[in-house]
C-alpha cells in the first residue's frame, strides 16, 4: 500500500514557508523583548556605553584594592609583566622574521618597533625595579586564618 501525499502546488508551498518565516521572525523579536524586560544587566552589552564603563572602573577599584593588601602582588605583578613583555618580543620578532621572508616593508618596519619597545621597556624595569616593602612573614602569618596557610608560601 503506497502512500501519496496530496498535490500542493508551488505557490501554496511559498504561503506555507512564508509563513514559517514570519512566525519564525515574530517568536524572535518576542524573544528579545522578554531578554531586555528581564535581564537586569542588559546595560553591561554596551561596552562603550558611559554606565557600563563607570560600572568597570568602580568594580576594578574595588578589586585592585583587595589585591595590593596581599604582600605576594607587587611581586606576581612583576612576574605576570615579565611574562606578558617576554612573550610579546617572542611574538614581534616571529613577526618581524615572517615579514622579511615575504617581503613586507611596512610590515617589518612596524614589528621592528614593536620589539624595540618592548625590549626598551623590560631593559627599564630591569634598571629600575619597582620599590618592594620587605614584610614580616610572621606578621603576615597572622592575618591570615588557619583554614588558609598555604597562602603564606603559595607561588
Amino acid at each position: 500500500m503506497l502512500i501519496s501525499l496530496p498535490c500542493i502546488s508551488l505557490m501554496q508551498r511559498y504561503l506555507w514557508f512564508s509563513a514559517l518565516l514570519f512566525a519564525w521572525l515574530l517568536l524572535i523579536k518576542v524573544a528579545e523583548a522578554s531578554d531586555a524586560e528581564s535581564d537586569p544587566y542588559l546595560w553591561l552589552e554596551d561596552a562603550h556605553g558611559a554606565r557600563a564603563l563607570a560600572w568597570v572602573e568602580g568594580e576594578n577599584a574595588k578589586t585592585l584594592a583587595v589585591l595590593e593588601k596581599d604582600q605576594r602582588f607587587t611581586e606576581l605583578y612583576d612576574e605576570a609583566l615579565a611574562i606578558a613583555l617576554a612573550f610579546g618580543s617572542v611574538l614581534s620578532f616571529v613577526s618581524m622574521w615572517m615579514a622579511s621572508q615575504v617581503g613586507e616593508t611596512a610590515a617589518l618596519r612596524l614589528h621592528a618597533t614593536e620589539l624595540l619597545m618592548l625590549l626598551g621597556t623590560a631593559i627599564v624595569l630591569l634598571v629600575e625595579p619597582p620599590v618592594q616593602v620587605e614584610t614580616d612573614r610572621s606578621a603576615a602569618a597572622d592575618h591570615l586564618s588557619l583554614q588558609q596557610p598555604q597562602l603564606l608560601d603559595n607561588r
